[in-house]
Parts: C-alpha cells; sequence; structure tokens
C-alpha cells in the first residue's frame, strides 16, 4: 500500500510505531532524523504518510517538526505522537490541515487502533483486525492468538514472526528475511533470538499437537507446513524476494 516516514529519537516508540505500521499493510521505513530522508532514503517514491514519535523535550520536538516540513515538498500528512506537555509548545508550528497532534498512546492496542484510524484514509486497502489459518486466529491489534479454546499472549516479536511463518505456510523463508520482517536488521549470524522465538511459537501455540510442524532447514532459514484452509493468505503480508519453496 506505500511506504510510511517514521521519524524520532526514542527507540521504543519508534520500534512500536514500526511493528503497527507494517501490520497495517504500509512499508516502514524509519529515519532517524529527517535530515536522514535525503541521504539514507530512496525518494522516487513517495511517502504516504509521516510519522513523528516526538523528542524528550518540547524543543527538540519543535525542532523535528521544522526539519521535517522543511524536508518534504509537497510534505504527506503527518502525525505527530507527542506527551501531552510538549502539545501548546508543538501546535503553535501547525499550519495546515496535514498535521495532526495526538496524546502517545499508553498501550500497543491503543496505538494500533490510533494508526489504524489515520491510515483508512489513505488510499489502498489495510488488512482486517485479524487473520486466520487452520484452527488459528491472530489478534493484529493484542498479539494475541487464539486456538482450541485457548488465548495466548505473545511478545510482539514472537506474534510477528509467527505471521511471517503462517503466511508463508510450505515455504522456507530465509532467516535473514525473517531478522528483516521482525526486527528490521540484518542477521548477525551468533544471535539466537530467532531460535529461541521459533522454540517459544512451537511450545505456546501447540504446533506439534495440532498437525502443524515447524523446523529449520539447515543452511536456509525456517519452513512451516501444516493444515490448509489458510483464510488469512488471501491478503498479502509480505512476500520477500528470495523466499525458496
Amino acid at each position: 500500500s506505500g511506504r510510511i516516514a517514521i521519524l524520532g529519537q526514542e527507540n521504543r516508540s519508534r520500534e512500536a510505531v514500526r511493528r503497527t505500521v507494517r501490520r497495517l499493510g504500509f512499508e516502514p521505513v524509519v529515519l532517524c532524523s529527517s535530515a536522514a530522508s535525503a541521504s539514507g532514503s530512496d525518494n522516487s517514491e513517495a511517502f504516504k504518510m509521516l510519522i513523528l514519535t516526538g523528542e524528550s523535550d518540547s524543543l527538540s520536538s519543535m525542532a523535528l517538526v521544522r526539519e521535517t516540513k522543511a524536508m518534504f515538498d509537497p510534505q504527506p500528512p503527518m502525525l505527530c505522537l507527542l506527551p501531552k506537555e510538549q502539545f501548546d509548545d508543538v501546535s503553535a508550528l501547525r499550519q495546515d490541515t496535514t498535521d495532526e497532534l495526538i496524546a502517545k498512546p499508553s498501550s500497543f492496542t491503543e496505538l494500533f487502533s490510533v494508526l489504524r484510524l489515520f491510515v483508512s484514509n489513505l488510499p489502498g486497502k489495510i488488512p482486517p483486525l485479524e487473520r486466520r489459518w487452520g484452527g488459528y486466529r491472530f489478534l493484529m491489534q493484542s498479539n494475541t492468538v487464539e486456538f482450541g479454546g485457548r488465548r495466548v499472549q505473545l511478545r510482539p516479536d514472537e506474534f510477528d514472526l509467527a505471521i511471517e511463518l503462517f503466511a508463508h505456510e510450505g515455504c522456507t523463508v530465509a532467516r535473514d528475511m525473517l531478522w528483516d520482517a521482525v526486527w528490521a536488521k540484518p542477521w548477525d549470524g551468533k544471535s539466537r533470538m530467532l531460535d529461541t522465538c521459533v522454540s517459544v511459537l512451537r511450545r505456546s501455540l501447540k504446533l506439534p499437537t495440532n498437525g502443524w510442524e515447524l523446523r529449520a532447514v539447515w543452511g536456509a532459514g525456517y519452513r512451516l507446513d501444516g493444515s490448509s484452509g489458510r483464510e488469512g493468505s488471501a491478503i498479502p503480508y509480505w512476500t520477500p524476494s528470495s523466499i525458496r519453496a
């Protein structure tokens, strides 16, 4: 559905926004500053929206807003997520109706709902609030999976990894592709985080018990095989170029 730029230095907020934007069907492009958009980003395709996660103080947030306004011409719709105490200072910089200021949501569920409301005004169709594969129901706004009368709460990275694997059932997905999709960084070849998350998914989602096999493919990545009837597969979540069938 297009790219959405995410700007700001606050890592936790930025990461939560990145995950949300991806689940909403857009490509998140994280920029540590608006100046990075000129040197580190491909400007051949315009951003559909800008999301500013704000800074630790009003002066820094105001500087970020000014830099961003100066960098993008024409400016796409811009949403600023700010601490309440910064509202008065930053609101003075508003120049047109494409700028929106809201308080930083206090939970991932709230953030997902807010961003879903804003991106629903952009061109294109956004994914549904839930996706299903076999007997599994994934609730996109809460990192929750329901199956067999159970409700399992996953960590955000575990949930995103599960979505990637289920969306590409029957394919071997390369480790570096999974790292890029879930953690937005290249695999360093040493971290065991991916393997740990895979083990958690096998255990928490009772995959073997429910007829699913999640296995490592030596020298390649991971592959999930299981039931058919993939209701969620009608909407592509992410299709890397180097998936090995």
